[in-house]
């Protein structure tokens, strides 16, 4: 089957729900394609000078349609981009892990039905650790 909408499909569930994401003019978002209709899930807006997202992108989604992905910020922290792992819903903003010290981001790799998310935080350049989280 084709997917008809221009952009990067990265997790399917057993309702055939696709999470992925989409480019345009105003930057990568997190998407959810269903029966033909795409879904531009809520950007996190945040607080800027602190973390505002510019960016999302999904990598997981669960049979409740959950979506796994994070957020970027082009411009805050420290004036490089940064990432945090996120859960997207349909109609909802995103929960957005603010709480963890990772100085290189972090990013929410995998969802499953219990709404538990694996977390790939990267606390230095060159470090990385795996958390459980429970939003």
């Amino acid at each position: 089957m084709r997917l008809h909408y221009t952009g990067l499909a990265l997790a399917v569930n057993n309702h055939g729900m696709v999470a992925g994401m989409r480019q345009g003019e105003q930057g990568q978002r997190a998407t959810v394609y269903e029966g033909g209709l795409l879904t531009e899930l809520p950007l996190y807006h945040g607080e800027p000078g602190v973390f505002a997202g510019t960016d999302s992108y999904a990598r997981a989604i669960n049979a409740e349609g959950a979506v796994a992905g994070g957020v970027q910020s082009r411009t805050e922290e420290r004036g490089r981009p940064n990432t945090r792992a996120a859960v997207f819903r349909s109609g909802q903003y995103p929960t957005v892990l603010m709480g963890l010290q990772a100085d290189f981001g972090s990013s929410a790799v995998d969802i499953n039905e219990r709404g538990q998310v694996l977390v790939v935080a990267h606390p230095t350049m060159f470090e990385s650790r795996s958390i459980l989280w429970t939003p």
